[in-house]
């Protein structure tokens, strides 16, 4: 009877293959089919052994039920398809899993640049897939592959700062390297005249520093670079310190001033450049510009020393002046008879005629005051220079020397002020030329630190100086600040 029954069911017309959903992929199908096939015997076999005296014609009840399951089995399908799709959407990489060993591989062998990229690499891989899994519901990460993802990159980060401080150790000792042996070159007596080192040999630290700064280990980097280019600035202090001897003419340090100055302010020039390329095209962090501008002051503060000790102006007869208050005076005088005009000329714009009249008056009283007193210390110094010149032209066995003769004080005074200027003069030029052009005007700041060395003629020295460097000098004038 049950097999009789079978035969008369028609089996075809209970499936409707359009049900299957055509984007399904063929995984996702057989895998349904395989959970669909097992439910199927179980409900024909439910079906087969229930008692029923259903007839061929009467396929309704069978019907019924495949109808209920295939509804049943299409939602639970598409049901686990969503879950699959939750949990399985987002894979971490393989060699995310690997990348830690690959990063001790590089740093025993010393792949610095390759360590750096890779380590670099995976931290953004793995910024960038919890990014993504945090912002959209789709891509979400299963909490095992969420804390895995959370010990590689922690392991990483610790690597980064193994790089880090193997760099600047291997830095350190290149830089220690490098002092030791300038010591003992710069023992040897025949070595006194020839520069030790130059811009080119410390071109071998750039990679390590650039390494440095893709870590963001700016002040590190800023540190280890100023240490090895404040090596070739004392180098040229040193170097060019050997060409004075006691028989240095006036045109002689003039002329050592001007090959120093070039010198000094363009190796200190490239040196900031040079800083600066490390960045590239990125903007250099307030931080490391902040570090650099510090290393510059330090390196003018060691170059004032130079120039104003023994190397240059103290081979000069410099000394305070009596009339020092006078020329103080004077320049106040200047200053504001220049107010008066300024206000004259307000006055006049703004049609206020009586101020102005009294503002003429008081400019007219000033300015012949100003010519008398000029014609007063020229006649004086015009007397000085004359007594000087009959003391020193009485006939002597002396007197077919050079410019070293020695002169009266107050002309040997007033000829150093003169060469101070000159050499100031110079010396503002070079750092103006050289520093200005990067966007480092350090002349003000020079000028702070040769006022020390000029022995109270700062003042005359500034008289000297004021038509071209007025911006910087102007507070010569005044009395220094005591600190």
């Amino acid at each position: 009877d049950l097999v009789n029954t079978m035969k008369g069911i028609n089996f075809t017309g209970f499936v409707d293959v359009t049900e299957y959903d055509e984007g399904d992929s063929d995984d996702n199908v057989s895998d349904d089919n395989e959970d669909e096939h097992d439910d199927l015997d179980s409900v024909g076999s439910s079906v087969i052994s229930s008692e029923s005296s259903t007839t061929a014609g009467g396929g309704t009840t069978v019907t019924g039920s495949l109808d209920l399951y295939m509804r049943e089995s299409k939602d639970t399908r598409y049901s686990r398809a969503s879950t699959r799709g939750l949990t399985s959407a987002v894979e971490i990489p393989v060699w995310l899993t690997e990348v830690t060993e690959e990063i001790l591989a590089f740093l025993k062998e010393c792949r610095y640049s390759d360590a750096t990229n890779l380590a670099l690499k995976a931290k953004s891989e793995i910024a960038d897939i919890l990014g993504s899994a945090a912002a959209t519901r789709s891509a979400a990460l299963t909490k095992a592959q969420s804390t895995e993802l959370q010990q590689i990159l922690q392991s990483v980060e610790q690597l980064i700062v193994l790089i880090g401080d193997r760099l600047v150790e291997r830095l350190r000792r290149m830089n220690e390297a490098l002092k030791q042996e300038r010591k003992r070159e710069r023992a040897d007596p025949l070595s006194e005249q020839t520069p030790l080192l130059s811009p080119v040999c410390l071109s071998d630290d750039i990679r390590p520093l650039q390494l440095l700064v893709k870590l963001e280990r700016y002040q590190d980097a800023a540190s280890a670079y100023s240490i090895r280019r404040s090596l070739l600035l004392e180098e040229i202090l040193l170097e060019r310190n050997g060409y004075i001897s006691s028989t240095s003419t006036v045109v002689d340090i003039e002329i050592i001033v001007m090959q120093l100055s070039r010198s000094f302010f363009t190796a200190l020039a490239e040196a900031i450049d040079g800083f600066l390329a490390l960045f590239g095209e990125n903007e250099v962090p307030a931080g490391a510009l902040a570090s650099i501008i510090f290393w510059c002051d330090v390196e003018l503060v060691k170059f004032a020393a130079a120039f104003g000790g023994n190397l240059i102006l103290g081979r000069l007869a410099l000394s305070p002046n009596k009339n020092n208050a006078a020329i103080q005076d004077m320049h106040n005088r200047n200053e504001s008879l220049n107010d008066q005009r300024s206000q004259l000329k307000a006055a006049e714009e703004m049609g206020n005629f009586a101020a102005a009249a009294t503002l003429r008056r008081k400019i007219a009283l000033a300015e012949e005051k100003a010519k008398k007193q000029q014609k007063r210390q020229a006649t004086r110094l015009q007397i000085i220079e004359n007594a000087a010149a009959a003391s020193s032209s009485a006939p002597t066995a002396s007197s077919n020397m050079d410019s070293r003769t020695p002169m009266s004080p107050e002309k040997d005074r007033q000829l150093a002020i003169k060469v101070a200027a000159n050499c100031i003069d110079c010396t503002f030029q070079f750092a103006s030329e050289s520093l200005d052009s990067i966007g480092v005007p350090l002349a003000p700041r020079l000028a702070e630190n040769i006022r020390p060395n000029l022995k109270g003629c700062e003042a005359e020295i500034a008289m000297l100086l004021k038509t071209k460097w007025n911006h910087v000098v102007f507070d010569w004038f005044s009395a220094p600040n005591k600190r």
